[in-house]
């Protein structure tokens, strides 16, 4: 198989990366291709949505441009396919909690705990989550903190 073939199998289906040859998964425009070959089925609902980036290498789960553009086109929920990196930077996670607050639980823990994301991620109003149910997802010590207690009662 060729590039060309795995560009044609990817036009038909970006999941169909799940399908190729390693080698064809570490290519950076090529998961770029899959990845934006579902912007046709997030028009109808980002929620639920199959993301291609699950079958990236380790190498393009951990590239910021290939993970933020998942993220873009399928959804907050494609963070959990993000390497252990890309889950520990807080601005990436925020991109992710815009498009679905719950996102939250698939950060590290340490960005879990970091106060000024939690409080932004409370604050988030009418995705369908927000407020005590984003709370959820905070590290044990925010559960407790005052000030994210009241934001959440305030949602």
């Amino acid at each position: 198989m060729n590039i060309q073939e795995a560009f044609s199998i990817i036009e038909e289906n970006g999941m169909n990366l799940e399908f190729l040859p390693n080698e064809f998964k570490d290519d950076q425009n090529l998961v770029l291709y899959a990845i934006n070959s579902m912007e046709k089925m997030a028009l109808f609902s980002r929620e639920n949505l199959p993301c291609p980036l699950q079958f990236a290498s380790d190498r393009l789960r951990n590239d910021y441009e290939i993970v933020s553009r998942a993220i873009e086109i399928c959804g907050g929920d494609a963070l959990m396919y993000a390497s252990e990196n890309l889950k520990d930077d807080a601005d990436l996670v925020k991109i992710a909690v815009k498009q679905n607050p719950t996102s939250l639980k698939f950060s590290s823990e340490r960005v879990r705990a970091h106060k000024p994301t939690v409080l932004f991620t409370i604050k988030l109003r009418g995705r369908g989550c927000y407020g005590p149910l984003a709370l959820e997802f905070a590290s044990h010590a925010l559960q407790q903190d005052p000030e994210i207690i009241a934001a959440a009662s305030h949602s």
